[in-house]
């Protein structure tokens, strides 16, 4: 994905590309002195021109390969914040620019002597406490902020920075997957406001190991709720501005009403079972903006609630009747598995079969009992399951039939208006109430995280051929139907489906199959419903092998197909 918020929700996966090594160390070498200059000029280019953008004039910079010196014509003090934090901005502005490794900043930018930054000088006064009170104030200017039942926390951090809190966030690279998501939400521009803010701000690798917690379907599912990524969002967020300079142990409250718990002498910042601390490295704190602060945090606050491994999304209907269903089934990743109880044999083979209509065995999970009820279902209830459950993979990404108090209830995310309305009109012919919402339409974030998805699963679970052909096993068959599925959670994507080989062979020949096997997929997810006109192939034969710890090749992990998705209609 090219877009800038490709970084978003990505799950990197280390794979060396085995003879493609050799040849890149020796280009390297030979290269490295007659390049050397053109690297320093580009990063002297263009840092100067992010520094010129962000309101940094009269300022120069020298590169010594990727390791830069700032020099000033006159002290950053004359700029509109103190001396320390327009270093510090200086700092990071630089340092976000790709290539850059180090910059230092010359003593002449700090030698503000008695000068005194043009306007008003400006410190930072809270408004409210936590319970909404106004904040005492101990000195013209300042103002002390009540943190829990500590004593009260006298901050004088000066408001600096040229951007704004939102600003900041979304042009830092280390959070580039929670600015996705205040994006995705449309939380960011919130934080253009006045403010004051203070954010916990989790930084990338919080996400990933937020990831890794959850799982990938759990993961996408929780970013893919806008209700529930604004709660998690939000738990991040307070109206009381604080720097680390002013901390005490107590409590603050946080946008979405809860509270984090502050332990000063990490500091740590806990709320639940979640304890989140600064990263290593002074830039990562007190983070100065033009309304607020912003902190890099090391975890995200997830619970329960939120992140639930069970999946909590599908978007299927979550009514509290479904505990009591007497017959169910439902369809999710391409799966449908039936349970609940039925009278004879005779009724669970139907149910059976009408799970499999166009599905392979392999995807229909039957936990059905039979035995004898109480009160029998009546027939015309089984006959109206049966008919929805053959309906739905055709017309539904996810969905839910159930039979609750003598009747039926469909839930579920339909493909479109036609398969919508399909369904509705066979809900109505068996009198079953219907609940059918929209696919939600991709962006950056969420098209990286079905791509990461989609790889995971394939890695678990992968497309295999018969040996030496372009033919899919009847496993592979099996697999596509989940790959499908899950392909087609998000409106307006395009997938492009690459082909590899191992490197054993002739490298023409790997390449004309590892092309031709991408082709068989495609066509396969074709016939499953996906657009021929989302979906592209590519073949790349045995250029890139995966390598074990000891750098020999993983034959069977190399032949392999992959999925590269982006936003696209």
């Amino acid at each position: 994905m090219s877009s800038p918020r490709s970084r978003s929700f990505r799950r990197y996966r280390r794979r060396i590309v085995g003879w493609g090594l050799l040849v890149l160390v020796v280009i390297f070498v030979v290269g490295a002195v007659i390049t050397l200059g053109q690297v320093e000029r580009d990063l002297e280019d263009r840092v100067d021109e992010a520094l010129a953008e962000a309101g940094f004039v009269d300022v120069s910079v020298e590169f010594s390969g990727q390791d830069g010196t700032v020099r000033c014509a006159q002290p950053l003090a004359t700029l509109d914040q103190g001396v320390e934090q327009s270093v510090a901005q200086l700092v990071r502005v630089a340092e976000q620019v790709d290539g850059v490794r180090v910059i230092s900043v010359d003593a002449g930018c700090g030698d503000a002597g008695d000068a005194e930054p043009d306007g008003p000088s400006a410190t930072f006064a809270p408004t409210s406490s936590v319970d909404g009170s106004a904040a005492p104030s101990t000195s013209e200017g300042t103002a002390t902020t009540a943190i829990g039942s500590d004593p009260a926390v006298t901050s004088t951090t000066e408001v600096g920075g040229v951007e704004t809190v939102a600003t900041l966030i979304a042009q830092d690279p280390q959070f580039s997957q929670f600015a996705a998501l205040l994006e995705r939400t449309g939380l960011i521009e919130s934080l253009n406001d006045p403010g004051p803010f203070t954010v916990l701000a989790p930084t990338d690798a919080a996400f990933d190991a937020a990831f890794d917690d959850l799982g990938a379907d759990a993961f996408e599912s929780l970013i893919n709720d806008v209700d529930r990524s604004t709660a998690l969002l939000l738990r991040h967020v307070t109206d009381v501005e604080f720097g680390t300079a002013d901390l005490v142990s107590g409590s603050v409250e946080m946008r979405d009403g809860s509270e984090v718990v502050i332990d000063a002498s990490g500091p740590t910042f806990q709320r639940g079972d979640v304890v989140a601390a600064l990263p290593e490295g002074a830039e990562q704190q007190d983070i100065v903006a033009t309304n607020g602060i912003v902190h890099a945090v090391d975890r995200v606050f997830l619970s329960d609630d939120l992140a639930d491994p069970s999946r909590p999304d599908p978007p299927v209907d979550p009514d509290p009747s479904r505990a009591d269903a007497v017959l169910s089934g439902v369809l999710a990743d391409g799966r449908i598995t039936l349970s609940g109880t039925v009278a004879s044999e005779e009724q669970r083979q139907r149910l059976v079969d009408a799970a499999r209509f166009g599905r392979s065995d392999a995807n229909v999970v039957d936990e059905l009992d039979v035995a004898p009820l109480d009160q029998p279902l009546d027939p015309d209830l089984v006959d109206g399951v049966v008919l929805l459950i053959a309906a739905m993979p055709t017309n539904l990404v996810d969905g839910t039939v159930v039979v609750v108090d003598d009747g039926l209830r469909l839930t579920g995310i339909h493909l479109g208006d036609a398969a919508r309305d399909a369904m509705q009109a066979f809900a109505e012919q068996v009198g079953a109430e219907t609940d059918l919402s929209p696919r939600a339409v991709a962006d950056a974030a969420t098209a990286q995280a079905l791509q990461d998805s989609l790889n995971e699963f394939v890695r678990s679970e992968p497309i295999t051929f018969e040996s030496n052909a372009a033919e899919l096993t009847t496993e592979a068959e099996a697999v596509l139907e989940q790959v499908a599925a899950r392909a087609l959670r998000l409106e307006a994507v395009r997938i492009a489906v690459i082909g590899h080989t191992d490197s054993e062979g002739d490298p023409g020949r790997n390449l004309a199959l590892s092309e031709q096997r991408s082709e068989t997929v495609r066509d396969e997810l074709v016939r499953l419903g996906f657009p021929a006109d989302r979906l592209t192939t590519e073949g790349r034969g045995l250029t890139e092998p995966i390598l074990d710890a000891s750098g020999v090749e993983d034959r069977a992990a190399s032949r392999r197909v992959e999925f590269e998705v982006e936003v696209g209609s």
